[in-house]
């Protein structure tokens, strides 16, 4: 294929998403994200590389997709992405919304399964008996299958829900406790 043959599929590659990706897209881009962090994140989602492979023989996104989307489309939904936050009567999502919101394995896991993870970090269960413990969960086996093509939790993925997921935990339950006092 010719490069202007590629290059004049551009604005298809994007617009073969989701529209919950094109919107979080956006926001990243908002929220000042760079071009290079937002094409790593996407060419890195399963949902992607699917609809990469359906429609454009698997070829990646490169950054011409997200400068040419920058340049074109970026504008049209940051007026409706403003027009639905003034709609509703809230801000527009921040940088720190953004980043605060976690991707890994057990973050995509129910609320009750990542708050009974965190809970059994804090009795201090071993780590290898709680991801044995999750591994065998009907629950987080159906979202491994849905976003981790059912590759199985990690003592890896558990120390990266430690220093991230459970210090929100940890800091939650402080808060609870000093609105109790």
């Amino acid at each position: 294929m010719r490069l202007g043959a590629e290059l004049s599929t551009q604005r298809g590659k994007l617009s073969v998403l989701p529209f919950c990706l094109l919107l979080d897209l956006n926001l990243r881009l908002l929220n000042g994200e760079s071009h290079a962090a937002v094409l790593a994140w996407l060419n890195a989602l399963p949902i992607v590389r699917r609809r990469m492979r359906m429609h454009f023989e698997g070829r990646p996104l490169i950054a011409e997709n997200i400068s040419s989307w920058h340049h074109r489309d970026y504008r049209y939904w940051l007026q409706h992405i403003r027009q639905a936050s003034q709609g509703a009567g809230k801000p527009l999502p921040s940088k720190m919304d953004a980043r605060r919101q976690r991707k890994g394995k057990i973050a995509r896991l129910p609320q009750e399964i990542r708050d009974e993870v965190s809970r059994r970090l804090h009795d201090g269960v071993p780590g290898f008996a709680i991801v044995e413990w999750l591994n065998e969960q009907p629950a987080v086996i159906d979202r491994l299958r849905a976003y981790f093509h059912g590759a199985p939790v990690t003592s890896q993925n558990l120390s990266e829900w430690r220093l991230g997921g459970y210090q929100d935990y940890l800091r939650r339950l402080e808060g609870e406790q000093h609105a109790d006092r």
